[in-house]
């Protein structure tokens, strides 16, 4: 079996429980931003 998500969906799990089995995955669609990604070295700026 083949199993795909369609362009522009992603599943994420968010939290941060000492179990793992109590995360419950969720299938989002992003806002897509029309802009440019910042570089590594930027993020490094950031949260430095």
């Amino acid at each position: 079996m083949v199993l795909s998500l369609p362009v522009a969906r992603i599943v994420v799990k968010l939290g941060y429980p000492f179990d793992r089995a109590e995360v419950e995955p969720t299938y989002v669609h992003p806002l897509i931003l029309d802009t440019q990604e910042p570089s590594d070295g930027e993020i490094v700026g950031v949260l430095r």
